[in-house]
Order: C-alpha cells, then structure tokens, then sequence
C-alpha cells in the first residue's frame, strides 16, 4: 500500500514539475508616449521653455492605442508564428497625470503617472522555462518624476536650450506590459528654434531600461528621439503641431532569446532591432480658452511609420492648466 501511494505521489509531482518549473515572465512598458505634460509643451514632445513667474500645473491625458505590440515583434521563427491566437497586445486605454510647477522660468519639476484603464490581448508563446502572458485588464505605469532646467534663452527668446533629467520608479504591473522590471532613469536635452510664425522643437534621451527578453525580443537601455514643428494661430490661443519621435537600441550586451530558428538560445541585443526600433508621427491641436492661457484642451493622433513595436494608430486627448501667473507664455509660440 506505502508502495502504490509513493509511485502515485511521484507520478503527479513528475507531471506538475514542468509547469511548475516556469517561472512567471516579466514584460515591460509598451506604451511609447512619453507625456510632456506641461502647458507650453506638445503631446510626445516637451519645448525648452518655462512661464517667467512661478506657477503649478496640472495635466489630465486619455490615449487610445491599437495593436501596440505585435506578434511579428516578439517572434521572428516563422514556424512559430501560427501557435499563437494574434497579437499579445490589440488594445490599451490609458490615462496620463501630470502635475507640476515652474519656478522663475528657469526650472520646472514634475512626476507623470499612466495608469491602463483597459488593455486586451492574446496569451504570448511559451517557452520551456518561462511561462505565456495574458494581459490583464488594467495595470499599472510606472512613475516618472522629472526636472528640466532652462540652459541658454537668447535676448530675443528665439533660441532656448534646456536639459532634463528623470527617474522612473518601478510602481507599474511588471507582468502585465504597465511597467519595466525595475527602476530607470533618462537624460537628455531639448533645443527649439522660434520664428514666432513656427518653431521647431528637438528632443534627444539616452533612457536606462532594465532589460528584458520575451521570446525572441530583448528590451533594455536606449536613446529616444523627437522632432515638432508647431505654428501659432489667433494670437497664440490656437497651437496647431506635428510632431515625430521614436528610439533605438543602444545596448550591445547579447541575451539569450527563445523559441527561435535554429532552436536554442540565440544570444541578441537591442541594438540594430528593428522590432525594438520604433517611430511614430501625430498631428495635434490646442486650444487655450483664455489668452492668459491658463486653461486649455487638445487633441492628437497618428500611426507608426516603421516595424517597431509602437500602435498601428494612436489618439490622445489632454486637458489641463496653469495657476499663479498672468503671464501669456510658458512655452508658446
């Protein structure tokens, strides 16, 4: 009898034993936006310039983005492409907080929050140690919280130059595409040309990400990217823009990925990925309902231009507004 119960104990340890040997598998954040969030910036792109008196802001976003990651970025081994249902993720809905201040129109410090409201997908492939992932409905982003300080502002306000820098707390659903698997950080720069009719606006970031592989995609450290041109309209009460932005991978450590042709682990890093290369276009609009410009509203959207993991469409709506200044300003046109 202590015979029979030990061979049937062994038989379900021994059938449990691979399932359990899986561990669960990490993902990252998906959502390319990174929020501006101030009331002079654009949607994907924050302009070098702040409103002269000190003043707080607070910014509300809602974003709608369809087919953000797809199954052609997370798997390359054509064979494997048929053993999934469709794309690990169709849908996200996220809402965008951004609250901050501006002091003497030379620093500015805010945090950003998203929060996935709705997202909806596809369980990923599995592989022999890590399991599938199957999106939960609503997950957290990880915070951001961010410092800009304005470099150069020539006599005539035509030329400015800031720098940024930002960490990223790791508050996001680290299983569940809202967060990366850990803590990060970026630096970078903003310069913007203004000739008062249209000002074009670039931002450069070198971003630490902590790495992480699903399947045959390795996410890690890389230098994000934006280019916006915004023109003016209705004695600055109307800001029409359009704006470009994307990254790169710039990490050349190898990992190993799975699942892929030949099998095996293949060593592959971000860098020259085109699946961890992604760029995106939008078009935008802004109105201010006072010319105070204290209160306003905006709408954007836009699709990606390459095969990088980024929305085959995305729309984003912005509300918000600035206290503590008469000034007309704060990064317009």
């Amino acid at each position: 009898m202590k015979l029979r119960l030990l061979a049937g104990f062994c038989a379900v340890t021994g059938a449990l034993a691979p399932v359990t040997a899986r561990a669960q598998t990490p993902t990252f954040a998906v959502d390319r936006l990174v929020m501006a969030g101030a009331p002079g910036d654009g949607i994907a792109i924050w302009r070098p310039d702040m409103a002269a008196p000190t003043r707080v802001f607070a910014q509300l976003g809602l974003g709608f983005s369809w087919n953000p990651l797809r199954v052609a970025n997370y798997i390359d081994n054509l064979d494997n492409v048929g053993k999934v249902k469709g794309n690990p993720l169709t849908r996200q809905i996220i809402t965008y907080f951004d609250a901050g201040t501006e002091i003497r129109g030379c620093f500015s410090l805010h945090v950003s929050f998203p929060l996935i409201v709705n997202q909806a997908g596809n369980a990923t492939l599995p592989s022999s140690t890590m399991a599938s992932v199957s999106p939960a409905s609503v997950a957290a982003g990880d915070l951001r919280i961010e410092a800009r300080v304005l470099l150069v502002r020539s006599e005539s306000r035509a030329f400015r130059l800031a720098l940024s820098a930002a960490t990223y707390v790791p508050t996001g659903s680290r299983y569940s595409y809202g967060g990366d698997n850990g803590a990060g950080a970026s630096f970078g720069f903003a310069a913007e040309h203004d000739a008062r009719v249209v000002a074009v606006t670039l931002d450069a970031a070198y971003r630490f990400r902590p790495t992480v592989v699903l399947n045959e995609l390795p996410v890690s450290s890389e230098l994000a990217y934006g280019l916006g041109v915004y023109v003016p309209l209705h004695r600055g009460t109307v800001q029409l823009g359009a704006e470009l932005f994307g990254a790169f991978g710039v990490n050349p450590t190898k990992y190993p990925v799975y699942n892929a042709a030949p099998p095996g682990a293949n060593p592959k890093s971000n860098v020259g990925d085109l699946d961890a290369t992604p760029l995106e276009w939008m078009l935008n609009a802004r109105m201010f309902f006072t010319t105070e410009r204290r209160l306003y509203a905006g709408l954007g959207a836009g699709t990606r231009l390459t095969g990088g993991f980024a929305p085959d469409f995305r729309a984003v709506a912005v509300v918000g507004g600035s206290f503590g200044t008469s000034d007309v300003g704060g990064g317009a046109p």
